[in-house]
């Protein structure tokens, strides 16, 4: 795997982290 792929899936993966965590919230308000 290249650097440049490597950044992106830990990109795609945060991305994902953020929408989970944004979701939880609204869930919880």
């Amino acid at each position: 795997m290249t650097t440049t792929e490597a950044q992106i899936t830990i990109c795609n993966y945060s991305n994902q982290e953020h929408l989970q965590a944004i979701t939880v919230l609204i869930v919880a308000s």
